[in-house]
């Protein structure tokens, strides 16, 4: 009778063990069958998108009918976001290059993150750096619209190119906190522009909530030109730029008065 009893105990928990293991793997495949936004924690599976009203998001709120900043209508901490934005909008940049960063600094919120964003699946606290992928297309037309504001944005102007602005862009201290949920970014830009790299809203849809969760911009006479710096390219790349010409000058001076 004990032992009809024991086996009876161990089918039981078999049975329940089944049960949890088969709802797990159901689970996981639903997300990833229809799952559009990058988990930001283990086990790192895809999430699917949500929605909100407009004047509910403190930020990046063109993305409010389909976004990945939250799960099952519950609102991520955005704050931090906004708080980025705002300080944009107080530097006096142009309104194009305030448009552009706006816009980058909301990849967050688009509603294919799975896409273009890169979470190590070995972190398993905020301290983890994502990857993000940067269409060449939204990163020249970052470098071309803030070109004339360099000063307001970078610790120098040494770019060799486009690529060389956007990957230089490090937002570990721009309005970010120990409570953020976001993890720190690293900027990779793409051979190519494809589905799997970031390319951003378009203006108009961006511009269309000034006002809601999109901070007037001040005058560019008027803007705070102290404001922390955000791109930060290397010291030395000028250097390559600025005397490489005079390096190639010299070497056929040199093969001209050796060899002739």
């Amino acid at each position: 009778k004990k032992k009809k009893k024991h086996n009876t105990t161990i089918a039981m928990k078999l049975f329940l063990y089944l049960t949890v293991v088969t709802v797990f793997v159901i689970t996981l495949y639903s997300y990833n069958v229809n799952g559009n936004c990058i988990s930001l924690f283990p086990p790192f599976v895809p999430l699917p998108t949500t929605t909100f009203k407009a004047d509910e998001m403190p930020a990046c709120c063109w993305y409010n009918r389909n976004t990945c900043c939250g799960l099952r209508e519950r609102m991520y901490d955005l704050t931090n976001i906004a708080s980025q934005i705002l300080d944009l909008s107080q530097r006096g940049l142009n309104d194009q290059c305030y448009l552009a960063f706006s816009n980058l600094l909301c990849f967050w919120c688009d509603p294919n993150t799975n896409n273009f964003l890169s979470v190590d699946d070995d972190v398993e606290s905020l301290d983890g750096t994502a990857i993000m992928y940067l269409c060449p297309k939204m990163c020249d037309e970052l470098f071309y619209k803030c070109f004339d504001d360099f000063d307001l944005l970078a610790s120098n102007d040494n770019f060799d190119n486009s690529t060389t602005f956007c990957e230089s862009i490090i937002l570990d201290n721009f309005h970010q906190d120990d409570d953020d949920i976001f993890p720190l970014v690293r900027f990779s830009v793409t051979d190519r522009n494809d589905a799997f790299c970031f390319e951003g809203a378009d203006d108009e849809d961006i511009e269309q909530f000034g006002g809601i969760c999109l901070p007037k911009p001040a005058p560019e006479d008027e803007g705070n030109d102290d404001g922390q710096k955000i791109v930060f390219p290397p010291e030395d790349s000028a250097n390559i730029i600025v005397y490489s010409p005079l390096l190639i000058i010299l070497a056929l001076a040199l093969n001209i008065f050796f060899y002739t």
